[in-house]
C-alpha cells in the first residue's frame, strides 16, 4: 500500500505502524509529579540548540526506564545544575550545532559524557569511543528503539503536565518513511520531522537519555527516591 500511494499516487503515506501516536505515549505516563531532585545514579540526555531540551532518567530494570524530569534550559550552566540535582552519573549529548560548546562541557564536568554524532549508514550500530568522547549512532536504529520502548511500555515518564504535552507532541513527529538513497539508488528507512516548526527535540533528548542508560554504562536503580516537584515550578522553562 505504500508503494501504491507513493509511486501510482504521488502522496505520502506512513503506517500505522511507523508513526508514534499520543494515546501509546501517554500509555507511558505515570501518576507521580516530576522529581525535584534524585539520589540516582542517574542518566541525562541533551538535545543542544539555542534552547536545550534534557530528559533526565534512571535505569529500572534489563531495557526498563523511568524518565523523572523533563525540560527546556538556556544555559549550559542550567544543565550543570541539573546533573548536580539528580546525581547525573552518565550522559550524553547532541554534537551539533555548538560542537565546541559541548565539548567544553564535556570537559569541565566530573560524570561520564559522550557526544553523539549520528550516521546514517553506520554497519556497526552503535559505537562509544571513550577516547574522543563520540558515540557514532545510527539515526534509524536509535529512533527504532525508542519507538519501541513505548511500544512495548518499557519506559514510564510522569504524568501528564504541560511540558509533557509538548514532550508527547515532539516525541510523536517523527515518522519512519520508505525513501531512494540519492548517493546508493537503494529504497531505504529513515527517520524525518513530520513538522518543522514543531520540531522533535524531546524525541532526540530521549534517544540520547537512552544511548546513556543502557547496557552497562548506568547502574539500575531498585527503590524510588525522589522528592516531588513543586506544582509550579514543575513547569516553568529556565
Amino acid at each position: 500500500i505504500t508503494d501504491v500511494y507513493r509511486l501510482r499516487l504521488g502522496l505520502p503515506y506512513v503506517p500505522v505502524e511507523d508513526m508514534m501516536t499520543p494515546e501509546r505515549v501517554m500509555r507511558c505516563f505515570g501518576t507521580e509529579m516530576m522529581a525535584q531532585r534524585h539520589k540516582g545514579p542517574c542518566a541525562m540526555g541533551v538535545d543542544v540548540g539555542k534552547i536545550k531540551h534534557v530528559v533526565i532518567g534512571t535505569k529500572t530494570g534489563t531495557d526498563q526506564y523511568e524518565v523523572i524530569k523533563v525540560i527546556a534550559v538556556s544555559k549550559w550552566n542550567d544543565i550543570h545544575d541539573l546533573a548536580r540535582k539528580y546525581n547525573v552519573k552518565s550522559a550524553v549529548i547532541d554534537i551539533r550545532p555548538y560542537e565546541d560548546a559541548a565539548t567544553n562541557f564535556r570537559q569541565a564536568e566530573p560524570y561520564r559524557i559522550f557526544l553523539c554524532e549520528y550516521k546514517e549508514n553506520f554497519p556497526n550500530g552503535t559505537e562509544y569511543n571513550t577516547k574522543s568522547g563520540i558515540v557514532k549512532q545510527q539515526r534509524t536504529e536509535i529512533h527504532d528503539a525508542t519507538h519501541r520502548l513505548i511500544d512495548e511500555q518499557m519506559i514510564k515518564f510522569p504524568r501528564r503536565s504541560p511540558v509533557m504535552d509538548l514532550f508527547t507532541k515532539q516525541y510523536c513527529n517523527t515518522a519512519k518513511i520508505l525513501e531512494e538513497d540519492k548517493r546508493t539508488g537503494v529504497d531505504v528507512f529513515r527517520y524525518r520531522v513530520q513538522k518543522k516548526a514543531l520540531g522533535d527535540h524531546f524525541r532526540q533528548a530521549t534517544n540520547y537519555f537512552l544511548l546513556a542508560a543502557r547496557g552497562g554504562r548506568l547502574a539500575t536503580v531498585t527503590d524510588y527516591d525522589a522528592v516531588p516537584q513543586d506544582a509550579i515550578s514543575e513547569y516553568a522553562i529556565i
